[in-house]
């Protein structure tokens, strides 16, 4: 055998084992979304083993029903699928270890995973920083309560700051974390509510922070948020409308005098964009109806076409109202849904304070290629004008069907938009 034919083989052979070698090292599939849940109820403030009518020294007063809140929780969760933790009665330090204890275990996720956390027990906002109270948590009544720099330094070495938690959710992409807190926002110190009206909460990008109330409010002595977050909790509906049907459900109990205070959301940056996540195990069907094939229709589309109409026309008194509905997927249900949703706040624009009113198409390329990136319902406000806040917080209620989440956002370009608010109707799915 001459040396050319030799090498030849030899090539051939390498060939074969690259290619061998190759198969052997193809990604393997992407690991399956997970859902976990961590719940946290505290009820027994100084840990005596029963629960007290009044409360015992410098410790925060009992709770009967946090614990028994998080176990009603549990298994509507263990059923869409979570692994769930629950805790009762945890102090500082086993507080922080069940939270470190999350990282650890999950210091990455895969896309399409859920991590929910619900919290029930006292919390304060304190000079604009937000805290979960731990059982054996004392009020300071040292030299230093009359400082505030002493006292904020108090809370954050022996309260539970909510940013702790935020620092270690999993910020992957694709991965979305519910943040559901039932517990006070007002301050023991004496700020009277007045910083923390004037705070926003920062949410992490890829969550959704829900407090059962108002920054400055005590949280309701029943159970009436846990209630309407468990008649929300079902599996196959998309995160953001989950927490978008509890806000709504609040707010219309406190438009019925049934609660004096109303939840208060804070969508991340990034939930905007998030691809739909339902709460539960992918692979199901959305209660709103069914996920729609891609069938374009862009005829619909463009200026003076069947898919644009004014209302109400420029020049009216109140606050200007856009309803964009989202090209691709299903554009025409979707189509549908904003012209009779205009028809209908039309006829009670004067009672909502709407001005000029109009429907507008939102193409996908101007969607995700010039700064929108929506892909579900919201309805967006500028942040500094809290009227525009309250009113899409009326409209959101009024029209639960549409699962809008009001959320702070800039105009096209980052344009500041007084007296102009806007809703998105781009969800995968579309109510029947």
């Amino acid at each position: 055998m001459d040396w050319g034919t030799t090498m030849r083989r030899l090539s051939i052979v390498s060939l074969v084992g690259a290619i061998a070698l190759g198969s052997s090292s193809v990604a393997a599939p992407a690991p399956p979304p997970v859902r976990i849940a961590l719940l946290f109820g505290n009820s027994d403030y100084n840990l005596n083993g029963q629960i007290d009518s009044a409360p015992m020294g410098r410790y925060e007063r009992d709770l009967p029903h946090t614990c028994q809140r998080v176990a009603a929780i549990k298994p509507k969760l263990a059923a869409a699928g979570f692994t769930v933790l629950d805790y009762c009665n945890l102090t500082h330090q086993q507080f922080e270890a069940a939270v470190d204890a999350l990282k650890r275990k999950y210091p990455s996720m895969p896309r399409g995973s859920v991590v929910f956390v619900y919290y029930a027990g006292h919390g304060s906002q304190f000079y604009g920083n937000p805290f979960l109270l731990p059982v054996m948590f004392q009020e300071e009544t040292g030299p230093d309560a009359a400082s505030e720099k002493a006292r904020l330094r108090y809370y954050r070495l022996n309260a539970d700051e909510l940013s702790y938690l935020f620092e270690r959710l999993p910020g992957d992409p694709g991965v979305v974390a519910l943040v559901s807190l039932d517990n006070c926002r007002d301050d023991p110190t004496g700020d009277n509510g007045v910083y923390n009206n004037a705070v926003t909460i920062r949410s992490p990008d890829n969550a959704i922070v829900q407090y059962a109330t108002s920054p400055g409010d005590t949280a309701p002595d029943d159970d009436s948020y846990a209630k309407a977050l468990i008649a929300e909790l079902d599996s196959r509906r998309d995160v953001r409308d989950v927490m978008a049907r509890v806000n709504s459900r609040i707010y219309r109990q406190y438009v019925d005098g049934q609660r004096g205070t109303i939840a208060d959301t804070y969508p991340g940056a990034g939930i905007t964009s998030l691809s739909p996540t339902p709460l539960g195990l992918p692979g199901r069907t959305s209660p709103d109806g069914p996920t729609w094939a891609l069938t374009p229709s862009p005829t619909m589309a463009g200026p003076g076409a069947p898919g644009e109409a004014t209302f109400r026309r420029e020049g009216t008194p109140g606050t200007k109202l856009d309803i964009f509905w989202c090209g691709g997927g299903p554009e025409r249900q979707r189509f549908a849904y904003a012209k009779t949703l205009a028809v209908k706040i039309a006829a009670r624009a004067d009672e909502f304070g709407i001005g000029r009113l109009r429907i507008r198409f939102l193409s996908e390329n101007k969607n995700f290629h010039q700064g929108f990136n929506v892909r579900n319902n919201l309805m967006r406000y500028d942040p500094k004008q809290p009227a525009e806040r309250a009113l899409l917080m009326k409209l959101s209620a009024a029209y639960p069907d549409g699962n809008f989440l009001p959320q702070p956002g800039k105009g096209h370009g980052g344009k500041d938009t007084a007296g102009y608010v806007s809703a998105f109707v781009c969800s995968a799915t579309i109510s029947s």
